[in-house]
């Protein structure tokens, strides 16, 4: 019975060390600065286990500062930022460790940093370009116009947008047209496709495969498709305050179930802007002078309405139906007040106004089958 009992506890004991030793853990901290021995924010610190293996990582705080609490062994230690790579050495962590202070050299300018990245992510063939945007970091946050503004040889200016100097003047989603009223509609519909919503964006170059009748380039976005059964729903509210309030509103939503998958967009603005003129003639021979003010108020209030539903009959075929509603709420007031002075003496006053009030809509609907060979 003692021999049963010293055996028991001399099983018990080795357990026990066992755990203890597997289960010691250390902490390894360290700090980072740059070449001028600034302190190093929101850099990325990772261990890694025989360079293959992430074990844990973390951003530097506000002092520069990380901390790993992890098992001993050995490690390697990286520091990134911006996908930039700036320290890759070897740790063994036998004990509390503290590395002390890293000194890298970051004096690639963030501009650099950021071309970089975008070089990454941008793809370029003979017929077109392609911008990777499901996933990247640098575009979240941003709608379809300021992620073509943040690529090298993209203009936007005046609701155009140039590539390589052609304009772009055809729009697609998902390689399916779509019809606007006007380069400003376009712009707006484009500004309320966030990138929560799509996968790449494609920039066509015009050519007798893609755009026989078409000098100018085609943007066509893809949109990303659920492949799961369920709903999803992405409403965004941009207010902005200048003399006037501009409110717009936009929803994305996706819905899944079985074969048949459909996504929704519906934008709507009211957006209001002012401007004003003043204007001074002086007649030196009659001894005149004319005061001319001007105010232009204008109120815009665009809705843009489009539903896809798609049926999917094997992996490689599909069709599917297309609604696309555009309406444009358009009020313009211009005054004019003009004061003439003689002999500077106010001689007489003339009041003119003008409004202008548009309203246009159209609906657009399409049928389409899609099989890949």
């Amino acid at each position: 019975m003692n021999i049963r009992v010293l055996i028991g506890f001399i099983h018990i004991s080795i357990l026990l060390l066992c755990s203890v030793g597997y289960g010691q853990q250390f902490i390894l901290t360290g700090q980072i600065i740059d070449q001028d021995k600034h302190l190093v924010e929101v850099a990325q610190a990772s261990l890694w286990k025989n360079d293959t293996i992430l074990i844990a990582q973390q951003p530097t705080d506000n002092l520069g500062s990380f901390s790993f609490y992890v098992d001993k062994g050995n490690y390697t230690l990286k520091i990134n930022q911006f996908d930039i790579e700036f320290f890759n050495e070897e740790i063994a962590l036998f004990k509390n460790t503290d590395i002390g202070v890293v000194k890298i050299d970051s004096t690639i300018s963030l501009d650099d940093i950021v071309i970089s990245i975008l070089k990454k992510i941008t793809k370029e063939s003979v017929d077109k370009t392609t911008i990777e945007v499901k996933d990247q970091q640098i575009f979240t946050g941003d709608n379809v116009v300021s992620i073509l503004d943040k690529i090298q040889g993209i203009v936007i200016i005046n609701d155009r947008i140039l590539y390589d100097g052609v304009e772009v003047n055809s729009i697609k989603i998902n390689n399916r047209i779509l019809s606007f009223n006007s380069q400003k509609e376009m712009m707006d519909y484009l500004k309320n496709i966030d990138d929560k919503a799509i996968k790449s964006i494609d920039i066509f170059n015009p050519s007798a495969k893609y755009a026989s009748s078409n000098l100018g380039k085609t943007l066509n976005i893809n949109i990303e498709q659920p492949i799961l059964d369920g709903f999803s729903f992405n409403p965004k509210v941009n207010y902005s305050q200048g003399t006037y309030a501009d409110k717009n509103l936009s929803l994305y939503s996706q819905l899944k179930k079985g074969k048949i998958s459909s996504n929704l967009f519906l934008s709507y603005g009211d957006n209001k802007n002012y401007k004003d003129q003043n204007t001074i003639i002086k007649y030196k021979d009659i001894n005149e002078t004319q005061e001319q003010k001007n105010e232009f108020i204008s109120n815009i209030r665009p809705l843009n309405l489009n539903i896809d539903v798609q049926y999917t009959i094997n992996p490689r075929t599909y069709i599917g139906v297309t609604l696309l509603y555009n309406s444009m709420n358009l009020k313009d007031n211009t005054r004019s007040i003009v004061n003439l002075y003689k002999d500077d003496l106010h001689d007489s006053i003339f009041s003119n106004q003008n409004y202008l009030k548009v309203r246009g809509e159209y609906y657009t609907g399409s049928l389409y089958f899609n099989k890949h060979l």
